[in-house]
């Protein structure tokens, strides 16, 4: 049994700005949200499930969570090498437009929070980019609601601005 406190109150603690084995180890130790149950409600359930999809030890990629209009999970996509900012956030576009989302006889996912692991830390992307996303949201009628990142700590991203928001 570990002596360290992180292990209580775990739904109450702030982990944005914890050093990343700290908050990886603390998301470990959460509850996990069942696919297509249980709604990912609160600021780390989507982030626990997308920390299940993560290689450890860590390495340069973009882990995208995607909700149904009623909350729940219904995909998890995990994309290796997306070495920066730019690389993270096409590949949260591609996401979007996978035919395993958006098919026929797919769920409708109306909500995605999207996990950064980039070893240099997230930083600037270009204004297209942002833009090009935040329009394939709009018409896909999808939210983003949270981005996280990890580097050397676990950060949280502006969905707007792409800006690191300070804790």
């Amino acid at each position: 049994m570990s002596s360290d406190s992180n292990y209580t109150s775990l739904h109450h603690q702030h982990l944005v700005g914890l050093p990343s084995h700290r908050a990886l180890r603390s998301l470990d130790a959460m509850p996990l949200p069942r696919a297509s149950r249980d709604r990912l409600d609160g600021e780390y359930d989507a982030l626990r499930v997308a920390a299940l999809a993560i290689s450890r030890p860590l390495s340069n990629e973009t882990v995208i969570v995607a909700s149904d209009v009623d909350g729940c999970g219904v995909g998890l996509v995990a994309i290796r090498n997306t070495m920066t900012s730019d690389e993270s956030i096409d590949a949260a576009q591609r996401s979007i437009n996978s035919p395993k989302w958006f098919g026929e006889r797919s769920m409708r996912v109306a909500d995605i929070t999207v996990l950064s692991v980039l070893r240099q830390g997230f930083g600037n992307p270009s204004r297209e980019n942002a833009r090009a996303l935040h329009q394939r949201l709009s018409e896909s009628e999808i939210t983003l609601t949270r981005w996280f990142c990890i580097d050397n700590m676990l950060r949280a991203v502006d969905v707007e601005t792409f800006d690191v928001v300070p804790h």
